[in-house]
């Protein structure tokens, strides 16, 4: 049972992940004027931060919480995203608009 359960967070972070792909490409889309070495750099920075600070966050809650208990789902995606606006703040990057989803991955697709 634990095992199916650090299984899902596993899958559940990865799709959170996939989300972070996605404002990455918004990012990037943004500044596009800013040379690309450092935008380069930037973006695998904000990457590797985000895998950690989900990971880290994730680790607080029960699959169950993330995505079935609304309070706690919403604390667990307000909490990622702050740490991923701090992360960003460092190099001057703000993070405007963002949509955290937390899907369970044996669920049926909308």
């Amino acid at each position: 049972m634990l095992q199916q359960q650090v299984l899902q967070q596993q899958v559940l972070q990865q799709q959170v992940l996939q989300q972070q792909v996605l404002q990455k490409q918004v990012l990037q889309q943004q500044m596009e004027s800013v040379g690309p070495c450092w935008l380069s750099f930037v973006f695998r920075f904000l990457e590797k931060e985000a895998k950690t600070d989900i990971c880290t966050v994730c680790k607080n809650f029960t699959f169950d919480e993330l995505t079935a208990d609304e309070e706690k789902s919403q604390n667990a995606k307000n909490e990622i995203l702050e740490r991923l606006k701090d992360a960003a703040a460092f190099y001057k990057v703000v993070i405007t608009e963002a949509k955290i989803i937390l899907r369970d991955p044996n669920a049926e697709e909308d």
